[in-house]
């Protein structure tokens, strides 16, 4: 069993990264299978993982939308209640939440015919912190995460406090985003913008983030029918409850949903 922080109690492990698992759902199914429990048994074997900051539930686009509320709340519950099985203090759990259906979940955007939904937006995503390593864009872009469904976190993308304008240091991850594009040409994405704290400005202000990506990468060659871009203000923070500076950070990123390969 892995130690976890007490970021509740104000102590706060200095130089963490952060990090998220997906668990896969059958249609209409909360419980955990032998798939999912590996998966998280793997997770909380990892001396390397010092907590579990937010577990959020998704269903796609079958049954209605309370139904999908309830589905995804009891898909998050089941993610939190194994872990907590398996020794973790649910004390340090910070936030569970069922976000009813996928924001990307439509018949339409459906592309494998032989799923009457769509496998990758069954979904609990686990965030979840670790000892600091300095992971590269080109490491979180490369081959093996390119899957359709998968969102890709490029915390490496900073922005001017309370502008959607690049600090320098971000030309780098945004670069290699870029040499994604254009070496495969057929991948479609969505850029998607995420910000801490909880102003009323917080929604334009991740939409024009995650717009400034997407103009990024028009200007230098790569064909706007190919991608998309959302804000979702602070509704998806990786910390709910943030403690400090370093918690805000790494709640304000870029985040590259693969929609098409």
């Amino acid at each position: 069993m892995f130690m976890l922080c007490f970021t509740l109690l104000g102590i706060v492990c200095a130089q963490q990264q952060t990090d998220t698992l997906v668990i896969f759902f059958d249609i209409d199914k909360s419980i955990i299978d032998d798939n999912n429990a590996k998966l998280l048994d793997k997770l909380i074997a990892d001396k390397n993982v010092i907590s579990i900051s937010s577990i959020y539930g998704y269903t796609d686009f079958l049954g209605s939308l309370s139904y999908n509320q309830q589905l995804s709340e009891k898909r998050s519950v089941s993610v939190r209640d194994y872990l907590i099985q398996k020794g973790i203090d649910e004390k340090n759990i910070v936030f569970s939440k069922g976000e009813g259906i996928h924001p990307n979940s439509t018949e339409k955007n459906r592309q494998d015919f032989s799923d009457k939904g769509i496998k990758n937006h069954r979904i609990v995503k686990v965030v979840y912190t670790t000892k600091s390593r300095s992971v590269s864009a080109k490491e979180k872009l490369s081959e093996e995460n390119l899957v359709v469904g998968n969102t890709i976190v490029l915390e490496n993308i900073l922005f001017h406090q309370a502008f959607d304008t690049f600090l320098p240091e971000s030309y780098p991850a945004l670069e290699t985003l870029l040499a994604m594009m254009l070496k495969h040409l057929t991948m479609q994405i969505e850029i998607q913008g995420h910000i801490c704290c909880t102003n009323v400005e917080t929604q334009s202000l991740s939409t024009d983030r995650a717009k400034a990506v997407f103009n990024f990468l028009v200007r230098n060659g790569v064909q706007s029918f190919r991608m998309t871009y959302k804000g979702f203000g602070a509704t998806q923070k990786r910390f709910p409850l943030e403690q400090n500076e370093e918690e805000k950070a790494m709640n304000r990123r870029v985040e590259i949903l693969i929609l098409e390969k």
